[in-house]
């Protein structure tokens, strides 16, 4: 009778699949949340038409620490908040 163990160990050698990457987690590509997506819609929206402090539109957004609310607009964009709503007001 194979044990478990030893046939999953077995299976891993076959495919070649080592333990530095069965140490690795798989990372399946993230989808956006509606909640995101209506965050950074509003966020958008807030740094474009108005002259707020992005600690304010955080707030707004319901961010509990700006510096949470500037990494998910990175993600988002690419550039900080400040950046991006004065390159949107000048152009």
């Amino acid at each position: 009778m194979v044990r478990p163990a030893v046939a999953h160990q077995h299976a891993q050698h076959r495919l070649g699949v080592g333990a530095a990457q069965r140490a690795q987690p798989r990372r399946e590509p993230r989808q956006a949340s509606y909640q995101e997506l209506l965050d950074e819609a509003r966020a958008e929206e807030l740094l474009t038409t108005n002259d707020l402090p992005v600690e304010r539109i955080a707030a707004r957004l319901g961010y509990g620490e700006t510096a949470a609310f500037i990494h998910a607009f990175r993600r988002w964009h690419g550039t900080t908040p400040g950046d991006y709503g004065r390159r949107r007001r000048a152009g």
